[in-house]
């Protein structure tokens, strides 16, 4: 008759739970960081998308857009 260990099945589910937790957090880092990137993008859509007498009554040019949406330059990670 054979025995069966149950405590290497604990182990193992054990030693994979905190690479399921880095994976998931991962994920969730990388949602986090596109869906940042998708409003960002539809920020810069709606603001070139106004007229210039506009964009002239809430303070900006039309040349500043990306420099408010993204911040300095350098910050983004990417250019264009």
């Amino acid at each position: 008759m054979s025995t069966i260990d149950v405590r290497r099945d604990e182990t193992f589910y054990d030693e994979r739970a905190p690479l399921y937790a880095r994976l998931l957090g991962w994920v969730h880092a990388r949602y986090a960081a596109y869906a940042e990137e998708r409003a960002r993008c539809r920020t810069v859509q709606i603001l070139r998308a106004l007229d210039d007498r506009t964009l002239k009554d809430i303070g900006i040019e039309r040349t500043d857009i990306g420099s408010l949406v993204y911040g300095r330059r350098g910050e983004r990670g990417w250019t264009r």
